[in-house]
């Protein structure tokens, strides 16, 4: 017995001179499906656009104007409607993306379903897919990947308020709602150190409704981040030009803006699909983000996960990665990233103090692309007086004395990682003289010193950056 000939029911192609989801799919069809030879599979998949797909989408909506959260409903419905297995979904899945994926590389619009589950293929057995999440599931951007990122975010600071969201996110390791928050007023000097800024996280705007609140999602919410210096080149250039165009201070206004308009706040979900756009245009592996939107819908208790924005995980991922590498302990990552402190002898509030958040700063300074001069090589002058000076992370440090008397110079070098080598070279020195305290004598890091290796892997890939 021959098998029923589905053909696609006639529905709107156009709207307002516009194609329509059906109007791809109908105009585009052999090019959609070039792979589906087997007369019996194109049968298959008419029917369940016929049946499921197509009665969820409005005819005479323009394809360009529908969103994530208006696909993942069409799914959700169709769930409501019948038990279907998680493979049969995924095919329903598969069936939109196909359309979307040929719309966006004919420029008709943009492609919402880049690094979602939409992407991932039906046929992948869900053992399978788990076993690839885990292998693709990175947990920072590579160089590359940092150094294209840095010019779509990090140029132009008259960008949209959704990529300015961005940059606050890559840069702080924010949370999607907390950069919609963050004003202009929030970004303040320290009083003791004037030339180090930090941004006061304490507001946040909800998705739903937009509305500004104080607090977030966790109650660890609040927190001082140090700016790195790029980031506080760009708010400075736009709260500047803003308020010469406006002729008012910006104190109030939202960093990530919607759009244009610089006084409507931006919320997640416009951060989430900007985002999205980004990691597609440089070329982030889209098995890496949609594997990781997969796990952000399964059942979990990480609340890093739980907001459900790939966006999000990598970005704030990439910023924890940085942080380790750049030599600070679990407090300081833990405090920065907004996470539960589990040192029973430090509380978050031990860091309004500005001793220790300029340490964290100073640390911070270390992170390639970001800060204008991050320093392979510190200077420090000395005079006469007594001085202090902290110098952490730098391969090289240079001293210079400007005192013109004879005078004796101490200096208290201690070694991130154990047992390594310290080179002194003192050629005006008239003696030198080197005390070694025995490591029963001092506390040693157990963390390995591997800064010097990691600005080498991050020069190679600014050679193209220019000075801002």
């Amino acid at each position: 017995m021959a098998s029923k000939n589905y053909e696609l029911q006639d529905n709107i192609v156009r709207a307002g001179g516009k194609y329509t989801f059906y109007g791809v799919l109908k105009e585009f069809y052999g090019e959609i499906f070039k792979n589906a030879k087997a007369e019996s599979t194109r049968n298959s998949y008419n029917s369940i656009y016929n049946r499921l797909i197509l009665p969820e989408l409005t005819a005479e909506r323009a394809i360009e104007t529908y969103t994530l959260e208006d696909y993942e409903g069409v799914i959700d419905r169709i769930k409501e409607k019948g038990s279907y297995s998680e493979a049969t979904i995924g095919t329903y899945r598969y069936l939109i993306r196909a359309v979307v994926r040929l719309a966006a590389e004919k420029d008709i619009c943009e492609d919402v379903l880049f690094g979602t589950e939409f992407s991932i293929p039906p046929t992948e057995k869900p053992e399978r897919a788990t076993e690839k999440e885990l292998v693709v599931n990175r947990k920072s951007l590579s160089a590359r990947e940092e150094a294209a990122l840095y010019d779509e975010l990090m140029v132009d600071p008259m960008q949209t308020g959704e990529k300015m969201g961005l940059a606050l996110m890559y840069c702080l390791g924010l949370r999607n709602e907390e950069a919609c928050g963050l004003k202009y007023g929030a970004i303040r000097g320290m009083s003791r150190h004037p030339e180090c800024f930090y941004a006061q996280i304490f507001q946040s705007i909800n998705n739903e409704t937009g509305e500004e609140h104080i607090g977030g999602k966790t109650s660890n919410m609040y927190r001082y981040i140090p700016v790195p210096d790029r980031l506080l080149w760009m708010i400075n250039q736009r709260a500047h030009r803003l308020e010469e165009a406006s002729g008012e201070r910006v104190d109030e206004y939202y960093i990530a803006c919607r759009g244009d308009q610089y006084k409507e706040q931006c919320v997640s979900r416009h951060l989430t699909a900007a985002g999205r756009a980004v990691l597609r245009k440089i070329h982030v592996n889209e098995d890496v983000v949609s594997y990781i939107d997969r796990r952000l819908h399964q059942d979990t208790g990480d609340m890093d996960l739980r907001v459900k924005d790939p966006t999000t995980y990598l970005l704030r991922r990439n910023l924890g990665t940085h942080l380790y590498l750049l030599g600070m302990n679990e407090t300081e990552i833990q405090y920065i990233m907004g996470h539960s402190i589990e040192d029973p002898y430090i509380i978050r509030n031990h860091f309004g103090n500005e001793d220790l958040l300029y340490e964290i700063h100073q640390k911070m300074k270390n992170r390639p692309f970001l800060n204008d001069l991050y320093p392979y090589m510190r200077e420090v002058g000395l005079d006469d007086a007594y001085r202090y000076h902290h110098v952490a992370s730098a391969p090289e440090i240079h001293l210079s004395a400007a005192s013109q008397e004879k005078s004796t110079l101490l200096l208290n070098l201690v070694c991130d990682e154990p047992c390594a080598e310290i080179e002194i070279k003192a050629p005006h020195a008239v003696r030198t003289e080197v005390i070694t305290a025995p490591p029963h004598a001092k506390s040693l890091s157990r963390r390995t010193n591997i800064i010097k290796k990691y600005h080498g892997v991050y020069k190679k890939a600014t050679r193209h950056l220019v000075e801002g």
